[in-house]
């Protein structure tokens, strides 16, 4: 009786435990299904920090037929790379903007070979969570995964081969910062040669180490389109003077996929880096350009300025190299020319200059344009600039000018004194920064780029001296 009375009560207990519990576990019990929500919602939130994060890379190889796990860490086209993780809030995945700021030579044998100067708009795509358990989130061509707060291993997938990387959160102190005690220059070498203001086309290329300066030669009748290039590595000074026009006195520098390409009034020209032969050249048909700014992002060409054709200095131009066609991509609040333009992240920075061409003011007045959204936004610099020049250097845009000098009134300028400044577009900010460039007599900047993490400037006598300084200070 003992055992069948034990045997009772625990079938009792088990029945009562069932059914007490039953109404509870229905109310609060969740579906495989809401689990599942749940722990992606909170990975998105991990991986983000609940709203974005940006990640930097850490370390990096690439792999393809010629060569596997190439490091390629150093390289200034991984360096400048950013990826931004967003929250897609109730859509449980994840927005990436893919910064990839310079591009690289997916096929290279050799880290020099991998270098590219060729600036990329930036990549939106969506993340999905493909591996809850793993913390495994991915694109077409990009897969993710989460380790901790501090590590996110990736694999890019290439035509041919991969690039894997280590990520690591970009922090405020990793992001470019103006110069806190001013710059210092030396001088790299001295051109023969006296250039016109606003006119001059000043470039560097990382894949050669090498300089390149575009400008007519007004010495000589008739007046010669002239490249030099200036060898860092042997510190050699090469000349091209073959282009076959006579293209107008403007002239504005680029490489492209190791190419360098000087964009003028009327034509583009095209040398190897070593600037030997003949170059070839195609019209760009947008018109007669003047005094004019530009930059590259992705095959696509921004200019502004005077088109001599219509006298008209208030489109925006968007030159595709691919297809050799242009568009206006759109109007700009007010017209600009003798004005520098630089690329940061799908926006266009648009610095000082003058309404048009001739018998206009400097201004201090500056926009951005948002390429994405297609629109304005203005603010000022500290001094209007008569004629202005700008080079980017990872998310800052250093930028120098011409203030001119008149001092009787007459309308004519008997000098110029020397801006130089950086804007940060981290936070929207401007700093003029403090230099020992020699700024007597007729002295003027002509022209900067920053490539190697160094800034260079051409310094010119405005006396009619035909000498034109190149000078350099570390970033």
């Amino acid at each position: 009786m003992k055992t069948i009375k034990t045997v009772i009560f625990f079938s009792l207990l088990t029945l009562c435990t069932q059914g007490c519990g039953s109404d509870d576990d229905n109310s609060s019990s969740n579906t495989p299904e809401d689990n599942a929500n749940q722990l992606i919602e909170a990975l998105i939130t991990e991986i983000t920090g609940g709203t974005e994060s940006i990640w930097k890379i850490e370390s990096a190889t690439l792999t393809n037929n010629n060569v596997t796990d190439l490091d390629v860490s150093d390289a200034f086209n991984i360096v400048d790379d950013e990826f931004l993780f967003k929250n897609d809030n109730n859509s449980q995945t994840i927005t990436l903007e893919y910064r990839q700021g310079n591009s690289f030579n997916e096929n290279a044998s050799d880290v020099s070979d991998f270098l590219l100067d060729y600036y990329r708009s930036t990549e939106n795509s969506t993340l999905n969570i493909t591996d809850v358990e793993n913390k495994v989130f991915e694109d077409t061509n990009k897969t993710f995964t989460y380790n901790s707060n501090s590590n996110i291993t990736a694999e890019l997938s290439l035509q041919g081969g991969s690039l894997s990387v280590n990520l690591s959160p970009k922090t405020s102190e990793d992001f470019a910062m103006p110069p806190s005690g001013g710059l210092n220059f030396t001088e790299v070498t001295t051109i023969q040669k006296s250039l016109a203001l606003g006119t001059t086309g000043f470039t560097g290329a990382n894949s050669s180490n090498s300089l390149y300066i575009a400008f007519r030669d007004n010495t000589v009748v008739p007046n010669v389109p002239t490249v030099y290039k200036y060898d860092l590595n042997t510190s050699s000074l090469t000349e091209n003077t073959l282009d076959p026009n006579n293209d107008f006195v403007t002239k504005r520098a680029y490489v492209s996929n190791n190419k360098l390409k000087v964009f003028g009034g009327q034509f583009i020209t095209e040398y190897d880096l070593d600037i030997a032969g003949t170059p070839s050249f195609v019209n760009h048909n947008i018109g007669s350009l003047t005094r004019f700014g530009f930059t590259t992002l992705d095959q696509d060409i921004y200019i502004i300025g005077e088109n001599l054709d219509t006298e008209t200095s208030n489109e925006l131009w968007r030159y595709n190299g691919l297809s050799n066609s242009f568009e206006t991509a759109a109007n700009l609040p007010s017209g600009k020319a003798w004005a520098d333009i630089e690329v940061v992240n799908n926006k266009l920075y648009i610095f000082g200059g003058q309404s048009a061409f001739s018998d206009t003011e400097p201004e201090a007045l500056s926009y951005i344009y948002d390429i994405d959204n297609d629109s304005f936004t203005s603010f000022n610099l500290p001094e209007a600039l008569f004629s202005s020049y700008s080079a980017r250097y990872q998310n800052l845009i250093y930028v120098a000018g011409n203030i001119a000098i008149d001092a009787d009134n007459d309308n004519i300028n008997e000098d110029y004194d020397n801006f130089l400044g950086v804007y940060n577009t981290q936070d929207d900010s401007f700093t003029e920064i403090t230099n020992d460039l020699d700024d007597s007599g007729t002295n003027t900047i002509k022209g900067i780029t920053v490539f190697n993490n160094k800034l260079f400037i051409l310094f010119d006598d405005q006396s009619g001296t035909p000498e034109t300084k190149i000078m350099v200070t570390d970033l």
